[in-house]
């Protein structure tokens, strides 16, 4: 994986454990926050991570 990459699968990561921590809060607004650093996070990391299979499945 190149450094941008490792960028988008640990920004993801973060995004993601943003939410989690997010979801837990009892306020509108970290509901709503919680849902767009979700799929931020899952858009980021989800095509990342794609791509590394399909790289390493091909050998390349």
């Amino acid at each position: 994986m190149n450094p941008v990459q490792w960028f988008f699968v640990v920004g993801g990561a973060i995004f993601l454990l943003a939410a989690l921590f997010l979801r837990e809060l009892h306020n509108e607004a970290a509901q709503i926050v919680a849902l767009t650093f979700g799929l931020i996070g899952f858009f980021w990391l989800v095509p990342q991570l794609i791509i590394w299979v399909v790289k390493n499945r091909r050998g390349t």
